[in-house]
């Protein structure tokens, strides 16, 4: 008569077998060798273009490498991108100085013909009359 450990063991194994049997013995082969989780389906694997076999074969080293590696990559690009804005709106602030600089100096040039002219003068003297009247 069996006891309750033996039912256990036996369930164990036979729950491993079971396990196991729905994948083929080279999948689990190839996770290992490749040092892939164990519970990675094959399509998932598939659908990352098959790591292990990129460039005669790569280990899980190599995996975690090409990920950080990535993150680098991805990290690097941010920061240039962050730069070149910040290049882009310096030299948009830059030609809004030069832009009113040269409005600026419009007006004031424009201001220097007025009186130059005598123009304000005259807007004063039609201006006199008027009011004496």
């Amino acid at each position: 008569m069996m006891g309750t450990g033996h039912f256990l063991i036996i369930f164990t194994l036979a729950y491993s077998s079971i396990s196991r049997a729905g994948e083929p013995a080279w999948w689990t082969q190839e996770k290992q060798k490749c040092g892939l989780p164990a519970g990675l389906a094959y399509n998932t694997w598939q659908s990352q273009g098959s790591p292990c076999h990129k460039g005669g074969g790569s280990s899980g080293v190599d995996i975690t490498k090409g990920i950080f590696d990535s993150i680098e990559a991805a990290r690097t690009a941010e920061k240039q991108r962050a730069a070149m804005e910040a290049q882009e709106r310096a030299e948009r602030e830059r030609q809004q100085e030069i832009e009113d600089e040269a409005r600026k100096q419009r007006l004031q040039s424009e201001m220097m013909d007025v009186e130059k002219s005598g123009e304000l003068g005259l807007m004063m003297d039609s201006v006199g009359p008027a009011a004496e009247n």
